[in-house]
């Protein structure tokens, strides 16, 4: 029986296991073993219920990087993650192959998993990318600026990306594999689904850029899992907020909600109950527990977050417009394409200039934003994960019976 190895290495929050695990019950009832390779165990059982898959701990970069630039590109990131240290390198690639050959594996399925397709391409294993946008860059010469509306420095951009595939062919050549001719050629792999809609992929030049016609299967969204919301006895609209527990903005948005006549449920990870109970208050119920976004996405009026692809889709296909706070490069470039819809906000670093209560009242008092993401919501009215999902499947069937 084959053993497909679902890998997730790079990224946080639950996006990644969502995406993963409806394959995996998929395959099991075709009659295909899997196992799970993730960098966060923590959120496993919650995603995945009381009997998931054989899982491991990836295999990923600890020490802190000190006086790196800010990432303009995906090859800064991954200069970030271990690929600018050989060694270092070589010692994860090697994990990855320990993980590989340990459990058979026959398929590389990696989410957000670079050195998982290192490792593929060594062992000459059939393998497939699976994310949104950000995670499968475009497969054209160079890789391209990741905010690509800022004048980058593109010397710079050429360096890092020359130095980190110098750095991948090392390690490739002392594995006695093949080196790559260009670093875009990593994700150049046996199928790339990108889990987006087209108007929020990270790289709306790919189209231009490659010669393979990207094709948009839609989003994972998590909407049946988690508890029914609960939304406090007070009047005003209602905003569902999904923030991080470690956000600096954490306490001062939730000050501004309780400043409005709205009415707030947040989500708010890692928060202990006694935690959650402090926060909550009058018109604003703080809970660390996982929401049933189907049924909160139909009751609420906008929702605020930081800028996750799958909240964020959740909430644009049932037409809610969004205010958002991106902690990292990849949320900052979905906010971006939220705004060129005209279907949200996203907060400024200028706080004196764009306080953050004035963009709530925006948001609330202009009926723009929710028509533009009613339309959107319009445009894919037919979208079908499962049918999604199905066609993922059927994909990856059909490369394990090549091999």
């Amino acid at each position: 029986m084959s053993d497909i190895c679902f890998a997730w290495e790079l990224g946080q929050n639950y996006g990644h296991l969502s995406r993963i695990m409806p394959l995996v019950r998929r395959l099991r009832e075709k009659g295909h073993g899997s196992h799970l390779v993730l960098k966060d165990l923590s959120r496993l059982h919650r995603v995945a219920g009381e009997a998931p898959p054989r899982s491991f701990q990836a295999p990923i970069w600890l020490p802190k990087l000190l006086h790196l630039p800010p990432p303009q590109s995906y090859a800064d990131l991954l200069l970030a993650v271990g690929y600018g240290d050989v060694s270092g390198l070589r010692s994860l690639v090697s994990a990855w192959l320990a993980l590989l050959d340990l459990n058979h594996s026959t398929l590389v399925v990696a989410d957000h998993s670079p050195t998982a397709l290192l490792a593929a391409r060594i062992r000459g294993l059939p393998s497939v990318t699976m994310g949104s946008g950000f995670v499968s860059p475009p497969l054209s010469a160079s890789l391209p600026a990741s905010c690509w509306w800022l004048d980058e420095d593109e010397e710079r951009l050429r360096t890092t990306e020359r130095d980190v595939l110098d750095n991948v062919n090392n390690v490739l050549e002392s594995f006695s594999a093949k080196p790559l001719h260009r670093l875009s050629d990593l994700f150049d792999v046996d199928e790339i689904f990108l889990r987006t809609f087209a108007e929020l992929d990270h790289y709306p030049q790919r189209a231009l850029q490659q010669a393979r016609a990207p094709d948009y299967l839609g989003p994972t969204m998590m909407l049946d899992q988690g508890k029914v919301p609960e939304w406090p006895q007070a009047p005003g609209p209602r905003i569902f907020a999904y923030l991080n527990a470690d956000w600096p903005g954490l306490a001062d948005m939730l000050d501004t909600f309780r400043s409005l006549p709205i009415c707030v449920l947040a989500h708010v990870p890692a928060l202990t109950a006694a935690q959650a109970a402090s926060y909550s208050a009058g018109n604003v119920r703080v809970t660390s527990e996982l929401q049933q976004i189907e049924t909160v996405r139909r009751q609420c009026d906008f929702a605020v977050c930081h800028g996750g692809a799958a909240t964020v889709s959740a909430m644009l296909t049932a037409g809610r417009p969004l205010l958002l706070a991106p902690t990292h490069p990849e949320q900052v470039i979905t906010c971006r394409n939220v705004e060129t819809m005209k279907a949200g906000l996203a907060l400024r670093d200028d706080k004196d200039r764009y306080p953050t209560k004035k963009l709530l009242e925006y948001l609330l008092q202009e009926p723009g934003f929710t028509r533009e993401a009613q339309a959107f919501a319009e445009r894919y009215k037919d979208y079908s994960q499962d049918a999604a999902n199905d066609h993922i499947v059927e994909r990856c069937r059909a490369l394990l019976y090549r091999a």
